[in-house]
């Protein structure tokens, strides 16, 4: 080592944030796909598989999925039905 000290150009990202966008990614795959295993969820995300568990930990706790088992394999489901299409009021042209 010469001593030198060298930085990176891209700041460091803090883990309640990386948290948090693996948070969003989550409800946005079940939001299109629905309830879905685990292992998927991991795979399709691309995220490492401590921090996928602990996003959805975190969502678990928050009451925004809930998790299911299902033979060997844990399934995700969201709380709410996905992607509802709810009327437009009259009054704005519904």
């Amino acid at each position: 080592m010469d001593g030198t000290v060298t930085t990176s150009t891209e700041p460091e990202r803090s883990l309640v944030t990386s948290l948090g966008i693996i948070e969003g990614e989550v409800l946005l795959h079940l939001d299109v796909h629905g309830a879905t295993p685990m292992r998927r969820l991991i795979r399709d995300l691309e995220w490492s598989s401590p921090l996928v568990t602990m996003a959805l930990g975190a969502l678990i706790r928050e009451g925004l999925v809930r998790a299911r088992q299902h033979e060997l394999e844990l399934i995700i489901e969201p709380k709410r039905p996905a992607l509802i299409s709810e009327a437009v009021p009259e009054a704005w042209g519904g």
